[in-house]
């Protein structure tokens, strides 16, 4: 124990410092000696009875006949110091600590010393008259709150090193026009321009690096204010195009820019950040590249022009309010790759006529509420649940049709769809639904044939004034080189289409067939069934000239399809 005690006081030695802050020509300090590398240093700290009027720091202080390079303002060291009328600072500070000059109502400037590196925590915190801002190129960090209030700010200048920006640090400097971001920002925290109210420009040279920050929120990004980018020759940015090479665009990256018109992402980009175009409401088509995998949480979150979305084929899942209140969204074809939705992702899109979600197994609350003119909706024959408020206020849906697999329906699923004339639920057992899964009752209930009885036995389904049956799905089988259709409905009529797969025309010794069959039920007094659909190829391996005319043509097709329909 002693030995190690030992080796802790060997490492503590080479840093020595004063216990208690020495006076020297009325400012404190702490004294700091290296003795590996023979340097001393000196930080000011807090006066006891608190610094007034006009202070100077010197460069360098002597203290009982040894010099000491003065390099920072410490922790609180003006803090609260109400009559500071003015300071002034050496180029040897290097930090200023946290709140270092918090609370000085009377500091009306600051020239912060071009060798800083770093800004404290509430470093100038409440200094409500201070006329500007300017933080020196070698700054890289700027603290929590460091320049909240400053109330009367006019002017905010960044410099060029800066990389991270705290938390609430410009939050209430309600008089900036405007700011510079420089190429070198990685992260902005929460609110960090929060309350910036009078911001109408911010101007950035370098669009890829503005892709890359990590804005913590939407008052982290200037945009939130300005409503706009301006780019370095001084053009305010409308048709935004993001350079290639570019592989992801970073949360509220392209935030409420009400100006931007058009915006082309490169086929690079693999990721799209949380809400990185929302409220870009003149914007009015959107192209998706294949890399990008999900659409985020509110990434178009009211882009009220926007009418045409056309996404690439590798996104699956789509966030909460992605694409809420796009209320002139008419168009977005989803492709089978997407396999969940998020909260209201699709909210209040009231031109939204059709979707086909036919790939989707899992949805959120209110996925598609308030689409009023969404008339036709496919469903997956995967999907299990239909969630509360899924399709609430579809008013245009005349019909739906929940699919075998689905076991629950969730509170107003289809509440208030006033024109809804027909339920068509193709389960065998009746899904647990709550009371007001539908609000209209006075329609027809289709369920399969055979079962409407356990259907009348169950609430909420025995609401429905009438039962109709559904021919089940038929099912396609090909047995030794015959084509054959069976269906769980007895006495049903089949209809089918066969289509060829491989053959294009023109000559050649082989032909790899494969067909697509089609085929669905009908019956008396039921609705036709859903349409089955199978790829298939002969049994018999039958290949090139079928029919032994000596040509391999359409006939070999039509040789083949006899074969397989047993004729």
């Amino acid at each position: 124990m002693k030995q190690s005690f030992l080796s802790i006081l060997f490492l503590l030695l080479p840093m020595l410092a004063m216990a208690s802050g020495v006076e020297i020509n009325g400012v404190y300090y702490y004294l700091y000696s290296n003795l590996n590398t023979n340097t001393r240093t000196a930080e000011v700290t807090s006066h006891p009875q608190k610094y007034t009027g006009d202070v100077v720091i010197p460069e360098s202080v002597t203290y009982e006949g040894v010099e000491y390079s003065v390099t920072a303002i410490g922790d609180y060291a003006f803090d609260w110091n109400g009559n500071l009328n003015s300071i002034v600072m050496p180029s040897s500070i290097t930090r200023i600590g946290n709140y270092a000059f918090h609370d000085c109502g009377k500091l009306t400037s600051v020239v912060i010393p071009e060798n800083v590196i770093a800004i404290g925590d509430y470093a100038f915190c409440t200094c409500s008259e201070l006329q500007s801002i300017i933080i020196p190129n070698n700054v890289k960090s700027i603290g929590m709150a460091a320049f909240y209030g400053c109330t009367h700010a006019k002017g905010l200048v960044l410099g060029s090193s800066l990389e991270t920006i705290g938390s609430n640090a410009f939050y209430d400097c309600e008089q900036i026009p405007s700011v510079t971001i420089p190429s070198s920002l990685i992260s902005i925290g929460e609110n960090a321009f929060g309350s910036c109210f009078e911001l109408e420009k911010v101007w950035i040279s370098d669009i890829a690096a503005w892709c890359q920050i990590d804005f913590a929120d939407p008052g982290a990004n200037p945009t939130s204010y300005s409503y706009n980018l301006y780019d370095k020759n001084g053009f305010e940015i409308t048709n935004l195009i993001i350079p290639d090479g570019v592989t992801s665009i970073g949360n509220y990256a392209f935030y409420s820019l009400s100006e931007v018109v058009s915006v082309t992402i490169p086929n690079s980009v693999q990721s799209i950040g949380k809400a990185a175009f929302s409220g870009c409401n003149q914007l009015k088509t959107i192209t998706i590249p294949d890399g990008v995998t999900a659409i985020q949480d509110q990434t178009f979150y009211q882009c009220s022009l926007l009418n045409t979305v056309t996404m690439g084929k590798g996104v699956k899942s789509i966030g909460e309010k992605a694409f809420y209140n796009c209320s002139s969204l008419y168009e977005i074809n989803l492709p089978q790759s997407v396999t969940s939705i998020g909260f209201m992702a699709f909210s209040r899109c009231g031109k939204l006529k059709s979707i086909d979600i036919s790939s989707v197994t899992s949805m959120e609350n209110a996925a598609f509420s308030d689409c009023a003119s969404l008339a036709n909706v496919v469903l997956s024959d995967k999907l299990t649940i239909i969630p509360g408020y899924a399709f609430q206020h579809c008013t245009a849906l005349s019909k739906i049709r929940i699919p075998a697999k689905v076991e629950s329906l969730g509170d107003f699923a289809f509440g208030d769809c006033d024109n809804l004339q027909s339920v068509s639920v193709l389960a065998t057992i009746p899904p647990n639904a709550y009371e007001n899964a539908f609000s209209k009752y006075n329609i027809p209930l289709i369920v399969p044939d055979g079962l409407q009885t356990t259907y009348q036995s169950v609430s909420p389904w025995n609401k429905f004034t009438s039962f109709g049956g559904l021919c089940q799905k038929p099912i396609i089988v090909l047995e030794n080189g015959i084509l054959r259709f069976s269906c769980d409905t007895e006495g049903v009529e089949y209809h089918y289409t066969i289509s060829d797969n491989n053959l294009e025309g023109g000559v050649g010794n082989n032909i790899a067939l494969s067909f697509t069959v089609r085929v669905y039920a009908t019956k008396e007094g039921c609705l036709d069934s859903e349409e089955a659909v199978s790829e298939i190829s002969p049994s018999n391996g039958l290949v090139g000239d079928v029919n032994g005319d000596g040509v391999v043509n359409a006939a070999d097709v039509v040789k083949v399809t006899n074969i397989i329909m047993g004729e």
